[in-house]
């Protein structure tokens, strides 16, 4: 049941960043923040105890779905979700770029078995294709046989049974 890479790094974005609205060149535009930039954007925030949990627990799902090499990453942001819950706000900040560096190269790791995989994929023939040509000279040979001494081959056929 697992996921691709790109789907678990679009997912893992969707619920450590959240849209806000910010003020660039006079245009008021919907970006996402990283949650540990949170503090500094918005100074007057209160800590959702109940929204890092779920926060927790769907990253928690996410790293059921992940590939291998992105699970002890995927634990690593849920070790900085723990922190946050705690109150651990420097510990949190912290723990989330280690998570997210840590992230980032496995990402590229798993990128590239995974693009070596479909190359893999792309040109693999099935054993029936690769030897076909072999297949069609015994056949060949075995039909030349018959036609030598049809007879023959039929006692031997009957014996074989």
């Amino acid at each position: 049941r697992q996921n691709r890479a790109e789907v678990i790094v679009e997912q893992l974005d969707n619920l450590t960043t959240v849209p806000a609205m910010t003020r660039q060149l006079g245009d008021i535009r919907v970006s996402r923040i990283p949650l540990e930039d949170l503090p500094e954007s918005l100074p007057d925030h209160r800590l959702d105890r109940a929204g890092i949990a779920d926060i927790y627990a769907k990253v928690y799902e996410l790293s059921k779905d992940a590939p291998l090499l992105l699970r002890d990453p995927l634990y690593a942001y849920m070790n900085a979700l723990d922190q946050l819950g705690k109150g651990n706000k420097r510990a949190f900040r912290k723990a989330m770029q280690l998570a997210r560096a840590d992230f980032k190269q496995a990402t590229r790791r798993q990128t590239a078995i995974e693009t070596m995989l479909d190359q893999f994929q792309e040109t693999y023939a099935p054993a029936e294709d690769r030897f076909d040509i072999y297949f069609d000279t015994v056949g060949r040979a075995d039909r030349d046989l018959r036609a030598l001494d049809p007879k023959l081959h039929e006692v031997l056929d009957q014996a074989s049974r």
